[in-house]
Order: structure tokens, then C-alpha cells, then sequence
């Protein structure tokens, strides 16, 4: 186990104008203080297919570019949360934690 830890913050828009990426960076400001690593991952910097409910079979195979987001985050290593920033259908933000590390 490393002493500090690495804290992934995850935006999930690919709209420039959404206030879940400034939520995303507060939480990551907020976790370099108190002396974690950050990255902060913009998926508008990511070349991601669209959802596709008749492609799905795609995700279990891994033969799809979303893959990549989890491959990234695995190469941290352990000691690593990952924090995601996701707009609901409303417009409203709702921020999640996905993994923690041991």
C-alpha cells in the first residue's frame, strides 16, 4: 500500500457549457490539499462511441474504446479512487465514487 493516494476525477459530458466538470475539478482540488495524486480524465478528450443498446455485446468483449477509461485507471495501480461526475437526463449533476482502492 502506497501512503498517498491517487484520486481519478471522471467527467461524463461531452458538453463544454456542463457545471459537472468544475464539480469534478472542486473534488480534485479538494483531494490534491489534503495530499493525494490527481488526474483528472475529460472524456471529451476521448474518442468514445456512442450507446448503443443493440451493440451492447460489445462492452463484454472489450472490443469497443470505453474499455480504455477502466485500462487507464487500472495502470495506477492500487491505491486509487476513482470519482465520477455524470448529468442526469435533467441537467442536474450527480457525483459518484466508483472504486476505492486498498
Amino acid at each position: 500500500m502506497h501512503d498517498t493516494p491517487h484520486v481519478i476525477g471522471i467527467n461524463g459530458s461531452l458538453r463544454d457549457d456542463i457545471g459537472t466538470r468544475v464539480a469534478v475539478q472542486r473534488t480534485l482540488d479538494a483531494a490534491a490539499g489534503a495530499g493525494a495524486t490527481i488526474a483528472h480524465i475529460d472524456l471529451r478528450e476521448w474518442d468514445l462511441s456512442l450507446f448503443d443498446p443493440d451493440t451492447w455485446a460489445a462492452f463484454e468483449d472489450g472490443s469497443i474504446t470505453n474499455r480504455d477509461i477502466a485500462d487507464r485507471i487500472e495502470e495506477l495501480g492500487e491505491d486509487v479512487v476513482a470519482y465520477a461526475g455524470i448529468a442526469d437526463r435533467h441537467g442536474e449533476t450527480e457525483q459518484s465514487e466508483l472504486a476505492t482502492g486498498d
